[in-house]
């Protein structure tokens, strides 16, 4: 889905920014929390055996409750935080929204521009799912990127299954210190059962994510083998050329592309599979 996409564009742009704010703030509750300076409480008093002796032992949780909600907001909201303190921000290049999606001509132009714009930027990002390649466009954006002998270096794969496992896994680690105190002290329970019941629920759904990233990502060299210009998906042609909300007449994009991919490649019928070997 869309949130999906939006999520993995937070991760690759906002990620690195939102792990260092949150190891800050970690470091800075607990350099509030010590005994010298006292200006947060410590929540949570359990015995600790020590050699000899059983001393009580306070543990603040403040960087536990707090840390992950600052990596959550600089997750979402580094980029418009940069904007407001007047840093530079990272510009992307959308297809979708960046090429009109109505006007025949405009669109017309934005096609034959799309080398341009690669050609501009300093890394080409694939938010990769199972029907990536099975789409005419994001197909196109791979060839027109080849196209222009760019470094491959420069290509950002990153399978959305993937950075949802990463999200999922932030959830899971963000939520394991609250669930081990309900089943500490709200239950009751010991402390094996306590670290071994939050485990099991929370990284469930983190097993399943990664289980189906790999299945995912296992066919992908047959449908590399398999691809064929003429079978690959595109949305004007699923919807018979109207737009469903407006009934509008939409250009053919496989008619544009194919023109496009003629003038590159003169011979493409016979280049674009060992480009395709090569490269891919």
């Amino acid at each position: 889905g869309r949130w999906k996409k939006i999520v993995a564009l937070c991760y690759i742009y906002n990620s690195f920014a939102a792990m260092i704010g949150s190891i800050l703030a970690g470091l800075l509750l607990m350099l509030l929390q010590l005994d010298r300076v006292a200006l947060l409480p410590r929540l949570e008093e359990h015995e600790v055996q020590t050699v000899g002796a059983l001393r009580k032992n306070e543990e603040g949780m403040f960087a536990q409750i707090f840390c992950p909600f600052v990596f959550l907001v600089l997750l979402l909201y580094w980029q418009q935080i940069r904007a407001r303190l007047g840093l530079f921000t990272a510009s992307v290049f959308v297809d979708k929204y960046c090429i009109d999606q109505i006007d025949a001509r405009r669109k017309d132009q934005g096609v034959k521009a799309l080398g341009a714009f690669l050609n501009r930027s300093e890394r080409f990002v694939i938010l990769w799912t199972p029907r990536y390649f099975t789409r005419l466009w994001c197909t196109f954006e791979v060839a027109s990127w080849l196209k222009l002998c760019r470094d491959a270096r420069g290509v950002h794969f990153a399978p959305v299954s993937l950075m949802m496992g990463y999200l999922c896994a932030f959830g899971a680690c963000a939520s394991l210190r609250p669930l081990y105190v309900l089943f500490r002290h709200g239950l009751g329970l010991d402390s094996i059962l306590c670290d071994a019941i939050p485990l099991c629920i929370v990284f469930a759904p983190v097993v399943f994510l990664l289980r189906h990233f790999l299945r995912d990502i296992s066919y992908l060299p047959e449908q590399l083998r398999r691809f064929q210009l003429v079978n690959a998906q595109c949305f004007c042609c699923s919807v018979n050329h109207v737009l469903p909300a407006t009934g509008k007449t939409l250009a053919c994009d496989r008619t544009l592309v194919h023109e496009t991919i003629k003038e590159w490649f003169p011979a493409h019928l016979t280049l674009l599979p060992g480009r395709r070997c090569q490269h891919l």
